[in-house]
């Protein structure tokens, strides 16, 4: 082997100790940035959490209300059939008279339960879909990695090539050195 291919090998060893280096520094700084975006998309999905939990407590909110409506007109409707009966002359306590009250009471506790399960459940779902993007943020959190062992793990495994070729370089060249 002659001299200048033992010059060339060094040389060939010095790139590669920079190109080690160098791609050590670009695992850490793209974990880095692997990590940024892990953690805004985290926020992001704790943001439209609380977006969410705002959801179902309007959807209870106006639950509630539609409820006291749908209570007060059933009142109202039982209020003019009385009336009605009342100015016929009809006894309102007894007989038919008493059963179609009756029967539009019931028909009012239906509306109003009605009501109570449907905005219930629309609020169930926001709050499944909280719990469920609260998740998913922990999740991409537990993603993140340590930026500073991804450039190590680089820097181990160019290390690693370095060596083998150091190595082969005293086996080519180390006769004549």
């Amino acid at each position: 082997m002659s001299l200048s291919n033992g010059v060339l090998g060094l040389l060939g060893l010095g790139v590669g100790a920079a190109s080690t280096a160098a791609s050590a520094r670009a695992a850490y700084e793209q974990q880095q940035a692997a990590n940024a975006a892990a953690e805004w998309n985290a926020s992001l999905s704790e943001e439209n959490a609380g977006i969410k939990d705002i959801m179902a407590e309007q959807t209870r909110e106006m639950g509630r209300h539609q409820v006291a409506l749908a209570k007060e007109e059933g009142q109202q409707k039982i209020a003019t059939q009385r009336a009605t009966y009342a100015a016929s002359g009809v006894k309102v306590d007894t007989g038919s008279a008493l059963d179609v009250v009756a029967e539009q009471a019931g028909k009012n506790q239906y509306q109003q339960d009605m009501i109570e399960y449907t905005t219930g459940m629309d609020a169930w779902g926001h709050e499944v879909d909280a719990y469920n993007l609260r998740q998913s943020a922990a999740m991409t959190r537990a993603t993140k990695q340590s930026a500073g062992l991804a450039g190590i793990t680089s820097l181990l495994g160019g290390g690693t090539s370095l060596y083998n070729q150091y190595r082969q370089y005293q086996i080519d060249f180390g006769k004549w050195g």
